[in-house]
């Protein structure tokens, strides 16, 4: 059965990077991996693969998106998950009603807080609960000083610099190295 990975989180916490990031290490240790972009309002994922300018980026953001543009999106999704055994969506920041429609497509979640907003983790787990999205990483992002990866029965990871451009570090490596055995790929 297909996985998917949703990668949520306030806004500007580094979710792209870390899916970008995550993929292409879970790629390097030989995992049938993809990213897609779930955000309608943002295409971040395809600035940091350098598909986009940041200018074009800006020019394609959008502040008004229908429940019938978030359905398109989460379809997306799902079909994205038919071709790859592993997929890690970058998805929008913030809950709303019609995110709602694209993060209750994923069979997992990785929550990605900035540390001066750590404050959000409670109402972030409380929505991927009532969804019936398995929660299986709390990613903290902070500007500066070590990275570290944990694991229990969630994993825990604290990331610094997640700038818009792929990250290949020993955390990532050993963040996905945790993925790849909870979830058994």
């Amino acid at each position: 059965m297909p996985i998917r990975i949703i990668v949520g989180g306030p806004p500007n916490s580094g979710k792209s990077t870390v899916v970008e990031s995550l993929v292409r290490a879970l790629q390097n240790q030989g995992v049938d991996a993809e990213s897609v972009d779930l955000d309608p309002w943002a295409p971040t994922l395809a600035l940091i693969q350098g598909k986009i300018t940041r200018e074009e980026r800006d020019r394609q953001k959008r502040q008004n998106i229908t429940d019938a543009d978030a359905r398109k999106v989460a379809e997306r999704f799902r079909s994205a998950s038919v071709r790859h055994r592993v997929i890690m969506g970058d998805a929008p920041g913030g809950i709303s009603k019609t995110s709602k429609i694209i993060y209750q497509e994923a069979t997992h979640a990785i929550l990605v807080c900035r540390e001066d907003g750590q404050k959000d983790i409670e109402t972030w787990k409380s929505f991927f609960k009532e969804l019936k999205v398995d929660l299986i990483a709390i990613v903290i992002s902070k500007l500066d000083g070590d990275e570290e990866v944990t694991s229990n029965d969630l994993i825990h990871a604290s990331l610094v610099k997640l700038e818009r451009e792929p990250k290949n570090t020993p955390a990532i490596a050993a963040l996905a190295s945790l993925l790849r055995t909870k979830l058994a790929v």
